[in-house]
């Protein structure tokens, strides 16, 4: 028989029953809490993520950009011809590209189609490469800021600007062509490093004075579709030189040329 100032034990245990059905202020905090933890922690993850993707799509994309250019501009300057007589021509730090100098080189190349059917006569082809302003697509306007790699190719004897056997200095005139194909967009930089005999780097090089290239190493900057656009976008040159160090990519290649006994890489 228990103590009349004593709750029935059969009650107590049915106010405890009722107490656990129910959640106290205290533990609806700490569980919205902890729900906030969780969401904040997964935006991150999907933030990073979605970050991580869109770097991976950049490099992917100046990637292809820059080999492909690499590629092109290698194989046709591994054709050129430069002697004494026949230049090949190196204008050092011509363009200035988003707080960089560009080079341009001009040369000649060996055609890869005779002039006449049924003829194995072959005449050499003016070729330059140089960077220049994209041209929006539909207009045909220069697009302030943006830059592109581009090439000049004069391969017939017809054109007025046809001079490679006429005129000494026939790259000059190259400039003045309007037609030019683009050969990568999104150029931050373009340098073209041409080596003599000797294994020196020249600048302003000049195949008839200082004699056939041994190689010349290829250099090009570039940036993704998007990260040009925010470049393009910037209020200042200062800006847009800072944004286009951080996001610009570098690619770069060497070409060999096989020149005549005596023009070699000195030991």
């Amino acid at each position: 028989m228990h103590r009349p100032d004593t709750p029935c034990p059969s009650r107590w245990f049915r106010q405890s029953r009722e107490s656990c059905q129910a959640f106290t202020l205290i533990e609806l905090l700490a569980g919205m809490a902890l729900l906030l933890i969780i969401v904040l922690f997964l935006s991150r993850v999907f933030a990073d993520t979605t970050s991580a993707w869109q770097n991976s799509n950049k490099r992917m994309e100046a990637n292809i950009s820059g080999r492909t250019a690499l590629e092109f501009m290698a194989r046709e300057i591994s054709s050129a011809i430069a002697d004494g007589t026949l230049h090949l021509k190196l204008e050092s730090d011509a363009v200035s590209v988003l707080g960089k100098q560009a080079d341009r080189l001009y040369f000649l190349a060996s055609d890869q189609v005779s002039r006449k059917k049924n003829s194995t006569y072959r005449q050499v082809k003016q070729v330059g490469f140089s960077v220049g302003a994209m041209t929006h697509p539909v207009t045909g306007a220069a697009m302030p800021h943006r830059f592109a790699i581009r090439r000049t190719g004069v391969e017939s004897l017809g054109s007025q600007y046809y001079l490679a056997y006429q005129k000494d200095d026939w790259w000059t005139t190259m400039d003045a062509i309007a037609f030019t194909e683009v050969i990568a967009e999104n150029v931050r930089d373009l340098n073209f490093w041409v080596y003599d005999a000797s294994g020196n780097s020249l600048a302003n090089y000049d195949s008839t004075v200082d004699g056939p290239p041994a190689y010349i190493d290829i250099v090009v900057e570039m940036l993704s579709e998007s990260d040009a656009i925010k470049i393009a976008a910037a209020s200042s040159a200062a800006q847009r030189e800072e944004l286009a160090d951080r996001a610009a990519h570098r690619y770069f290649t060497r070409v060999f040329f096989n020149n005549y006994q005596g023009y070699v890489i000195a030991p």
